[in-house]
């Protein structure tokens, strides 16, 4: 039985098709990846949605796909017949970069324009090369290694300064102080995103402290306490108070539409968790964080950075946020100018917490004092509104006032 698996619903329009898992004629299991696609902000794999043997290939990488698109063709087997050792082994690339004749070639190659420019003029073939960027993608030094060592008798291939010209403008092969990277596609997408931002709201950023002394006591006692799979963290507190925060002030849980010229209040509170990952700064969404208890958001945080380690967050995972919090932590410093989302109208920025001497009662006594900084659309929200926000956060954070489980 032949069974077509088509794109599914991932919460986005249009995706761009990065890599294929399989090749016609090869076993796939049940979940195991059939391609990777790309959106603005994430990649995700396409799952198999059956045990059985791949029969046709209906996409090609780089091919733009929707829901609906048909990928692959797999015809249904029962058992899945496990492979030999030996056979695993000759179906690998031997260390030179040569494929087993018997193996079906992967006739795509990852390697940016310049890459391929270079190895035209060298009159070397991508496909003789493996490549040791990120996901396969051939890099200049690969190239550069390739050339030594297939021609150690060449005159060329002794110079150190061996140069190839492009526009008139000469090429340093083997300039050994350049090293290059290519941007992923969520990095330049991110770039002009912030670039958008930056160059069309104005942004204004307020600083204060927020005397954590009692929370993080609490905090360090109840993670001592409870058997918990994840730690609390400050971020969890800090979540749960924006939450109750935007609910006060719903201003800062808005957008402006310039077209109509009017300001759209959400009516959820979805509060987006900055992430560094290897491929990029990335958003993750926690929805409905007003209605989470903190110990719920822990959770979901703690589930968010598992994922983005092994780059498994979703289209989903980053869609619809209506606040983003940025939190630096320990690296953190005195402070910062995060720079806001389009769709939204501030950001709060989150340092090092650190110990500090209080003047209390004729004395000096150590307190734990957090540095945040509130970057704001200045023609939504005016600096006595910012003010009153950020006052409001450091109370209920001060006194944990609202803050249950």
């Amino acid at each position: 039985m032949d069974v077509i698996v088509k794109i599914p619903d991932i919460g986005i329009e249009e995706v761009e098709v990065m890599e294929i898992l399989v090749q016609e004629g090869t076993k796939i299991k049940k979940n195991e990846g059939i391609i990777t696609v790309e959106g603005k902000k994430a990649s995700m794999e396409i799952p198999s949605e059956l045990d059985g043997i791949v029969k046709k290939i209906f996409v090609n990488i780089g091919d733009t796909v929707k829901t609906g698109t048909n990928i692959v063709t797999i015809k249904k087997i029962s058992n899945v017949i496990k492979q030999n050792k030996d056979n695993i082994v000759m179906n690998k690339f031997n260390n030179i970069g040569i494929q087993n004749n018997n193996v079906k070639k992967n006739n795509y190659v990852h390697a940016s324009p310049s890459v391929r420019r270079i190895s035209r003029e060298l009159g070397i073939s991508l496909k003789n090369i493996i490549g040791s960027g990120r996901r396969g993608r051939i890099l200049t030094e690969d190239i550069k290694n390739f050339h030594n060592l297939h021609n150690n008798n060449s005159n060329e291939s002794k110079k150190n300064n061996f140069q190839l010209t492009e526009n008139n403008k000469k090429i340093n092969l083997y300039e050994e102080n350049l090293n290059f990277i290519d941007l992923n596609k969520i990095q330049i997408n991110t770039s002009k995103n912030l670039c958008k931002n930056w160059n069309n709201i104005p942004h204004v950023t307020q600083f204060n402290k927020i005397d954590i002394t009692e929370i993080e006591n609490f905090r360090i006692s109840i993670n001592k306490d409870l058997s918990l799979h994840c730690k609390i963290t400050l971020l969890s507190f800090i979540t749960k108070s924006v939450s109750l925060a935007l609910k006060k002030f719903p201003k800062f849980n808005s957008r402006l539409d310039e077209e109509k010229n009017r300001i759209v209040f959400n009516k959820y509170v979805n509060i987006g968790i900055a992430i560094d990952t290897s491929c990029g700064l990335l958003v993750p969404v926690i929805k409905n964080s007003d209605k989470k208890s903190i110990l719920e958001i822990a959770k979901e945080i703690f589930s968010f950075s598992e994922k983005a380690k092994q780059n498994k967050l979703t289209i989903l995972d980053l869609q619809n946020g209506s606040f983003t919090i940025s939190n630096l932590g320990r690296l953190g410093g005195d402070g910062f100018t995060p720079i806001i989302n389009g769709s939204e109208v501030s950001i709060l920025g989150i340092s090092n917490s650190r110990v500090q001497p209080f003047w209390k009662n004729n004395n000096f006594i150590p307190r734990t004092f957090l540095p945040i900084s509130l970057t704001y659309d200045h023609r939504i929200i005016n600096g006595l509104e910012s003010a009153k926000f950020m006052d409001y956060i450091g109370k209920i954070l001060s006194t944990m006032k609202f803050l249950i489980f």
